[in-house]
């Protein structure tokens, strides 16, 4: 893990420069997917088959069309916000919709993570 931070370090160094936000944003989750890649591996390699392939690429996908759709909302309606308001406005549309995506789709890490928000918001 620690080298994958420092190679993101670097990479966003270089991303940001030229890309800005969407640089910190590819250099990040590249990282951090090759990361998940590394481990992956080693957990197979100690402990066996962990990972549904199939299910992950369907968290990838409903997260990645979240991630577009902020982005050209961002382009067109927020772009005039202050940068702080931008951002706090992008996360709440980002979490509602990718929200909403993983009820139509009724993934079954949806139901964990309901159970989950549920069990936080009646703490509160």
């Amino acid at each position: 893990r620690i080298t994958w931070g420092v190679i993101n370090l670097v990479g966003n160094f270089f991303l940001i420069k030229y890309y800005g936000v969407i640089g910190a944003i590819i250099g990040t989750n590249t990282c951090n997917m090759l990361a998940c890649a590394t481990e992956d591996y080693f957990a197979r390699k100690y402990i066996g088959n962990s990972i549904r392939y199939v299910s992950m690429l369907r968290i990838v996908a409903l997260t990645s069309i979240s991630a577009v759709f902020i982005w050209y909302l961002d382009q067109t309606l927020l772009f005039s916000l202050p940068t702080l308001l931008r951002l706090a406005v992008s996360a709440v549309i980002y979490f509602l919709v990718t929200y909403v995506l993983f009820w139509i789709l009724k993934l079954p890490e949806f139901v964990y993570f309901q159970t989950r928000l549920r069990s936080v918001i009646g703490k509160l």
